[in-house]
């Protein structure tokens, strides 16, 4: 159990800096941001295709 709101807020902030430094390093590298781009797109053209 923790003891207080502000760990718990702080255990949430660094998941988010870990979250944002993962996204920077695919996104900053252009083979992997097309490839990251192109699974986006087919995920949403297939949601898209389901409705």
């Amino acid at each position: 159990m923790r003891d207080s709101g502000v760990e718990w807020l702080g255990e949430v902030l660094d998941s988010n800096d870990a979250h944002q430094n993962q996204m920077m390093q695919l996104l900053s590298d252009p083979v992997k941001a097309k490839a990251f781009s192109r699974i986006v797109f087919d995920l949403l053209s297939q949601s898209d295709n389901a409705n």
